[in-house]
């Protein structure tokens, strides 16, 4: 249908939590380097801001996203039971 909101910009709930495209880029690079250290780094942005970020995705999403670890993290496994 012409002028309506593709699904994937269509979720509410991403709309309702005022994420943005920075949560998702900080979410994809602490996964693929499993470190939030290195993960803002490569994004050019500081550590603390990266974990502000990802607190603020887990908060929206209302769950543990990554297991933290003193050498990394590693990403949580959810099942919908």
């Amino acid at each position: 249908m012409p002028g309506s909101t593709p699904p994937i910009l269509g979720n509410d709930w991403f709309i309702r939590s005022r994420l943005k495209l920075r949560h998702l880029n900080m979410l994809l690079a602490i996964e693929r380097t499993r470190n939030i250290g290195r993960a803002a780094a490569e994004l050019h942005t500081s550590q603390p801001a990266a974990s502000k970020a990802l607190q603020e995705l887990e908060a929206a999403a209302g769950l543990p996203l990554f297991e933290r670890r003193a050498t990394g993290t590693r990403s949580e496994e959810h099942t919908s039971e």
